[in-house]
């Protein structure tokens, strides 16, 4: 498996934004792939959780070999402690820290130094 290069943040305030404010600040500049109306069946298929327009924002990146736009998404989606832990085996810690993926349920799991070991 070869190791992915880390993602830059798309800009210096995006750890401060929430993940709406980046999910905005995404589309605002050029990296929204899924329409209003695909945005608004998407929630309506999933009873509301905004995590699966994000999913969709991903998957729509992807097709369009945007890897870094993939990441930039993906990033806004909560995804369990072993899979986090996998993306720091295979990608490394700085991977993980470049786009301020949501570690708190691999600290839950695997305590505060997780990421440092």
């Amino acid at each position: 498996m070869s190791k992915i290069a880390p993602v830059p943040a798309p800009t210096p305030e995006w750890p401060a934004m929430s993940k709406e404010e980046r999910a905005a600040w995404l589309r605002e500049n050029g990296k929204g792939y899924l329409s209003k109306a695909e945005q608004e069946k998407q929630l309506r298929t999933f009873h509301g959780d905004i995590e699966y327009v994000y999913m969709g924002e991903a998957d729509m990146a992807r097709k369009a070999k945007d890897n870094a736009g993939f990441w930039q998404w993906f990033s806004l989606i909560a995804v369990p402690a072993h899979f986090l832990m996998t993306l720091k085996k295979w990608n490394g810690a700085e991977f993980l820290r470049s786009l301020d993926f949501d570690i708190s349920r691999a600290n839950e799991a695997y305590g505060p130094d997780w990421l440092e070991e």
